[in-house]
């Protein structure tokens, strides 16, 4: 499916979903050999900070979310003005856009992490399957105050989908950490391989994204994080 056609009125987020075929991915895409202790302790510490920068995302949709329900509560009282009407109309245009953006950054950063070969096992696919069904949950923008009080119900669903998402994530790191700290454990002194490379790119992935979003702060005002991936990967290119 792609992110953001239906409910936002056409708007697209800046990054489409990844083609991926999340159903036939292999359980793991691991080396036989663990990649040697210097190479764990980096990767663990990259897919730390990526984990922790998709639970960050994922808690910035919960708040959207919640400021989406607001517009709709405006939409779904009977007898607004026109001009009130069409505000919040805007609004919650704006607000459900952002949210499909900032749900395809989450996305991304999942599918780098599955692609990193970390997990052994289906969890990040599942989890990254469950965030396409999360997109699909949004609303449409109302035509009228009827259809915008059926829509409550629906993103009161969402904010629940969100919780499970944060939920396996939560448990993915858990694996992902536990079976690196098991390579870490077996102390294997090898020549670093192309994971290792991998697990560099993921960690400036997560440093650029982080300064970049704290950029936005000092800046205040509001860049849709769907369009903060492209401008890491560039800069991770020139690097």
């Amino acid at each position: 499916m792609a992110f953001g056609s239906a409910a936002t009125g056409g708007l697209s987020p800046a990054l489409p979903l990844s083609t991926l075929p999340l159903s036939t991915l292999p359980p793991s895409t691991l080396p036989a050999t663990p990649p040697g202790l210097l190479a764990t302790d980096r990767l663990l510490d990259s897919a730390t900070a990526l984990f922790d920068l998709v639970q960050r995302l994922l808690g910035t949709v919960v708040g959207r979310v919640c400021g989406a329900r607001i517009h709709m509560e405006a939409l779904a009282r009977p007898g607004t003005a026109p001009e009130a009407w069409a505000e919040a109309l805007l609004r919650y245009r704006q607000v459900a856009a952002d949210i499909q953006a900032s749900l395809v950054a989450t996305h991304d950063i999942g599918l780098s992490l599955l692609e990193a070969g970390l997990e052994d096992g289906f969890g990040l696919a599942d989890s990254l399957s469950m965030l396409e069904q999360i997109a699909t949950q949004m609303p449409p923008v109302p035509a009228d105050a009827d259809t915008a009080q059926g829509s409550l119900e629906a993103l009161g669903e969402m904010v629940a989908s969100i919780a499970v998402a944060q939920a396996r994530f939560a448990a993915g790191q858990r694996r992902v950490e536990a079976r690196m700290t098991l390579w870490a454990d077996e102390g294997a002194e090898i020549e670093p391989g192309p994971l290792l490379l991998g697990g560099t790119d993921l960690q400036k992935e997560a440093v650029r994204l982080q300064a970049l979003q704290v950029r936005q702060q000092l800046a205040g005002h509001s860049i849709g994080l769907g369009a903060l991936m492209p401008r890491c990967l560039q800069e991770l290119g020139a690097a």
